[in-house]
């Protein structure tokens, strides 16, 4: 490889700054390598790596909290080109600091050129400048930076401030991992590089499995792309309108209707249809028909759109991204920064052995769940007890360390309890038959229930049933063939015969009790359609 003038080395977090930086340089006539732009699908990553930072004569370290957290791939970066020039004589370490941060060690020593809190214009200026090791005043007065510009395909800057911001919470400063996800996220909303209309992308799990928290990262880490970036709190139907009516006021929208929630949501939804380069996120939008008819859709829509639910089923509404648990090294890692037992810039290695059976701490029944090690590392920052005392404490206290949250939280107030609490109440609202199942399933261990267990059961309720029928217990009789059903359909699938056969016994029942229309209504679920019949 033919030497390069600069290699920049960042966080994926800051790969926004990394291609801004990059552009910079090269209109300004140096040459760069970059990951996103110049590692390509084939090579091998530690070979092209070291090949750059051994060929490129300045290393840039795109310096902010997620790169001096992520050793240590990004320590041996800038360290193979500080001990190449450790007095920095040739300036072959340049860190460029894009967010607030406090390098640690050995970078503490070196000048970082600082763009925090800078607008555009005088971040490139400042930023030249210090490449150049020239003053950093600009030659020409900075032009008003409230004019938003047209879309080029030049980078965005990537300290560009939304025009309207409305995200309820700060950015999470113990974020972790999720990288493959909100690559994902990425990917989907900007395939090609345009603001073009994209499928809503639902991100899709359990509760306090980091849904919110995700959908929060991926608009600080992209927010320069868009002028609007929107929060609707859709929990509820209530909350939903709420919120729209909110933005109608906050965005100026014509035709809302201060005494009508109902007609404001209609013109938001208008409004924004015909609106380019907004990103609007629907958190706990779990209802999907319920926030489907709001969803700002058509053709000529240029904007994203991101939904945080628990469903699992979103026909062509959404196009679902799952959010999995946490493997153990990013579980580990998180419960160690959040009770502060890892340093910024500290390696997981240089934490004590003592401290480090917080990797053992995962064997806490979480299942991998982040709101569960939060809530973890929440109880040992503020009692200051240390990981394996927690651990021990577990083993005996776990319930009612599950019930307790910390003083000092922000995003998801409830305990991991109180979460698993309410979304059983909202099965059990919906399908008590599932419910059920979810009791009888809790008594097992996690992994590989005998489905044929779940299957006698329901073909004891059946049998049960079919005995009460003939004796003229028909209200007992109901019960436990609507139950007994139910669990057929959802375990067996309803063209499986025990799930035929268990229905049109509940239809004879029905009939039998001259509740026609509800045998009808539910006969028709078990025949196929006329165009099936022979």
């Amino acid at each position: 490889m033919a030497a390069c003038d600069f290699f920049l080395s960042y966080n994926k977090a800051d790969r926004a700054w990394a291609e801004w930086l990059a552009w910079q340089l090269e209109e300004d006539g140096y040459t760069t390598i970059i990951q996103a732009w110049d590692f390509r699908p084939g090579t091998n990553f530690v070979a092209k790596m070291h090949e750059v930072t051994t060929s490129a004569t300045h290393t840039i370290a795109v310096l902010s909290p997620d790169y001096l957290n992520d050793a240590p791939f990004s320590a041996a970066e800038w360290m193979a080109a500080f001990v190449q020039d450790p007095i920095g004589t040739n300036s072959t370490l340049i860190p460029v600091r894009v967010r607030e941060c406090n390098p640690p060690g050995l970078l503490k020593a070196v000048i970082y050129i600082d763009l925090v809190e800078l607008d555009e214009p005088e971040a490139r200026t400042t930023f030249l400048a210090g490449i150049k090791k020239t003053r950093a005043k600009p030659t020409t007065p900075s032009p008003y930076p409230g004019k938003r510009a047209p879309r080029t395909a030049t980078p965005n800057f990537p300290g560009k401030w939304p025009l309207q911001w409305t995200i309820p919470s700060d950015r999470n400063p113990f974020f972790t991992g999720r990288e493959k996800l909100l690559q994902s996220l990425r990917d989907q909303l900007l395939s090609g590089n345009t603001m073009a209309l994209r499928q809503p992308q639902a991100i899709s799990g359990l509760g306090g499995i980091g849904k919110t928290q995700t959908s929060i990262e991926y608009a600080y880490r992209h927010q320069q792309l868009y002028s609007h970036v929107l929060w609707i709190a859709a929990a509820t139907f209530e909350s939903l309108l709420s919120d729209l009516s909110t933005l109608a006021e906050l965005l100026d929208v014509p035709g809302r209707d201060p005494q009508n929630q109902q007609n404001t949501a209609n013109a938001v939804k208008t409004y924004l249809s015909q609106q380019r380069d907004w990103l609007l996120i629907f958190d706990n939008a779990d209802d999907i028909a319920m926030v489907q008819p709001y969803l700002p859709l058509g053709n000529n829509t240029n904007g994203h759109i991101i939904l945080t639910t628990r469903a699992d089923s979103l026909g062509p509404v959404a196009y679902a991204v799952q959010v999995q648990e946490m493997d153990k090294e990013e579980g580990t890692n998180l419960l160690l920064k959040r009770s502060k037992s890892l340093k910024t810039g500290q390696l997981l290695s240089q934490v004590k052995t003592s401290e480090r059976e917080g990797e053992t701490s995962y064997g806490i029944d979480d299942g991998g769940l982040p709101l569960a090690l939060d809530q973890a590392a929440s109880y040992i920052e503020e009692t200051g007890c240390g990981l394996s005392e927690y651990l021990e404490l577990y083993q005996t206290r776990h319930q009612d360390l599950l019930k307790r949250r910390g003083k000092l939280v922000t995003g998801h107030p409830e305990t991991v309890a109180t979460t698993w609490s309410l979304s059983f109440q909202k099965v059990e609202q919906e399908d008590k038959a599932a419910a059920e199942l979810l009791h009888l399933c809790a008594f097992f261990a996690p992994d590989a229930i005998p489905i044929e267990i779940i299957r006698e059961g329901a073909s004891q309720q059946h049998a049960l049933a079919h005995l009460y029928q003939a004796q003229g217990k028909y209200s007992e009789a109901e019960e436990l063939y609507r139950e007994a059903s139910a669990t057929f359909e959802k375990v067996l699938g309803r063209e499986h015969p025990n799930t035929i056969i268990g229905i049109k016994n509940y239809v004879s029942l029905l009939r039998e009790m001259n509740r026609t229309t509800e045998a009808g209504a539910l006969e028709v679920r078990i025949k196929p359609p006329k165009g099936n019949q022979l």
